[in-house]
């Protein structure tokens, strides 16, 4: 499937004037592996509005049947194996104790939702529950602790810069892409499929509300710092302009 969507991804790609790509890491496999010309790729980060993030109503919880002041961690992302949804599972108890007042929610549709729901439902609507594609998943992530993404492959996920956006830590797996946002820091990212030390980061950050607040703040800094709208648009400007004179050049 990976194989067969890199090959036609290089079919098309050897006919474009252009590649921008939304991380370094993509850069770098597009040239390594997808066989690009360096010349012709650049990076261009994709951006977040951090105030359409860190304002607004947050998700009442009660509308799922829990309490008010349960502690939330959000999954928000595609119901498929490239996701790591399988680690979630392993590591449930210790994610969300039976019996305790951490919960998780996940969000998103995808080929692995009917094993999901079936599994949510072993597990206990107490402690885990789905919820289907959100146009808008703003009020869910102010409304969580932290969100847990770890996935085997990804971009530049924009639902990390989203958490970001609304200063909330991350528990991430190394990624592409990823390293551009929170570098390779040990209390928010682990090894793809290490899925003991992601639920101890989930245990650490759950404990620790202070470094969770601290390091939320620090994300938040980040995006509005490097990954703003302006900053992205103005960058799509210069290269068009840039693409135009070298059209006019070669006529």
């Amino acid at each position: 499937d990976r194989w067969f969507r890199c090959r036609i991804e290089s079919m098309a790609i050897a006919k474009m004037d252009s590649l921008v790509c939304v991380s370094e890491a993509v850069r770098q496999f597009a040239v390594t592996g997808l066989g690009t010309d360096p010349n012709k790729t650049l990076v261009i980060p994709n951006s977040v509005d951090v105030s359409r993030f860190a304002n607004g109503p947050s998700f009442d919880t009660e509308t799922l049947g829990w309490p008010t002041d349960c502690e939330v961690i959000l999954f928000i992302g595609r119901m498929h194996p490239q996701k790591g949804l399988d680690l979630i599972q392993k590591q449930i108890d210790r994610i969300a104790p039976a019996g305790g007042n951490r919960k998780l929610i996940l969000v998103g549709e995808g080929q692995l939702a009917g094993s999901i729901d079936q599994w949510c439902q072993t597990v206990g609507a107490d402690r885990v529950q789905r919820l289907p594609w959100q146009s808008d998943v703003g009020s869910l992530i102010r409304r969580s602790k932290l969100l847990l993404l770890p996935s085997r492959y990804e971009g530049m996920p924009n639902v990390v810069m989203e958490a970001m956006a609304a200063a909330r830590p991350i528990v991430c797996s190394r990624v592409e892409g990823i390293s551009e946002l929170l570098g390779t820091d040990a209390a928010q990212t682990f090894e793809i499929g290490d899925d003991q030390t992601m639920a101890s980061l989930i245990e650490d950050l759950m404990a620790d509300q202070q470094q969770a607040g601290q390091l939320g703040e620090a994300n938040q800094m980040k995006v509005r710092r490097e990954f703003s709208v302006a900053t992205m648009i103005d960058a799509y400007r210069s290269h068009y302009r840039e693409l135009l004179v070298r059209r006019d050049d070669s006529r």
